[in-house]
């Protein structure tokens, strides 16, 4: 997928942070509600994701 559903509507945006500045939520695992989307925009730096569900890792970087 490249890209979100087309029906998808933003109802939240967290702000930006810092790997200092992480909130605990997004520290340890955690879920939406199904049908729930959500988008990560990355400014700099990269970030490891660690999918517990699958055992794999996913490595991301701003492009």
């Amino acid at each position: 997928m490249t890209g979100l559903p087309n029906s998808v509507e933003k109802y939240s945006q967290s702000r930006a942070f810092t790997e200092t500045t992480t909130p605990p939520n997004f520290q340890k695992n955690h879920s939406t509600r199904p049908g729930v989307w959500g988008r990560l925009v990355m400014e700099s730096g990269a970030l490891t994701f660690a999918w517990e569900k699958d055992d794999a890792d996913i490595s991301l970087a701003p492009s």
